[in-house]
């Protein structure tokens, strides 16, 4: 039996629902994406496998999910469910209030695995966006994708294409570089220009009015311009 459900949004990036089994044991189902379910995943495990997975399945361009389960105690749950529907009672500040209470049950989860899927493209995207890139129009594209996957999509969708000068920007983090490094490979070649970027180092950028104007400058002379792991508020 479902007792509650707290509900996929685009800032959680997970979902998870609280669970009666026939035998009066409780659980906790979640799943959401990779970073943050192993922001609340049991410590003191090697994710290192799962992780190699999940990069893997992004390079062919598979959308990943990862899965998880927590077992509850019925005291818990019930003081809990107390907590959840007075939450979900509010006519101010519910949405708030329901993230808090899924806050309190959302961690030292047990990781179960991942998924991964493809998404197909709709008929004759790559050439449409193809000529698009030819007549000229340059191509900003923002997704909740990871760095990845966004990469992979981005050439099956003809987006970028193997002879750009592509830099990423992500302060380091996964083999890019910061906004100066990014900015001056940038200048070596006049046409071709693609940038990624991700949506950890866009917020550093976004709060700091100097590198606002020098990222945008940046990302004005490029043909492509794919942001990732961007929240809506970035968008």
């Amino acid at each position: 039996t479902i007792l509650a459900t707290n509900a996929f949004t685009s800032s959680r990036k997970r979902m998870s629902m609280v669970v009666k089994k026939d035998d009066q044991e409780y659980f906790l189902f979640m799943k959401g994406a990779d970073n943050v379910m192993l922001e609340r995943a049991r410590q003191g495990v090697d994710y290192t496998p799962l992780m190699n997975d999940l990069k893997e399945f992004s390079r062919e361009g598979l959308r990943t999910l990862v899965i998880g389960q927590k077992r509850l105690d019925a005291g818990h749950v019930q003081q809990w469910l107390n907590k959840y529907d007075e939450a979900n009672r509010k006519t101010a500040g519910r949405e708030e209030a329901l993230d808090q209470a899924a806050e309190e049950l959302e961690k030292d989860v047990e990781v179960l695995g991942a998924t991964a899927i493809e998404d197909k493209l709709q008929d004759e995207v790559p050439q449409t966006i193809e000529k698009i890139r030819m007549a000229g129009v340059k191509l900003w594209v923002l997704t909740g994708d990871k760095l990845e996957t966004a990469r992979e999509i981005g050439f099956s969708t003809k987006v970028l294409e193997a002879h750009m000068n592509i830099q990423t920007l992500d302060n380091g983090e996964d083999g890019g570089g910061d906004l100066r490094t990014v900015a001056k490979a940038l200048q070596q070649r006049s046409n071709g220009r693609a940038m990624m970027v991700t949506g950890k180092a866009l917020a550093g950028i976004l709060g700091n009015p100097q590198d606002k104007d020098n990222f945008l400058a940046a990302a004005q002379k490029c043909d492509v311009l794919i942001a990732c792991r961007v929240s809506p508020m970035q968008k």
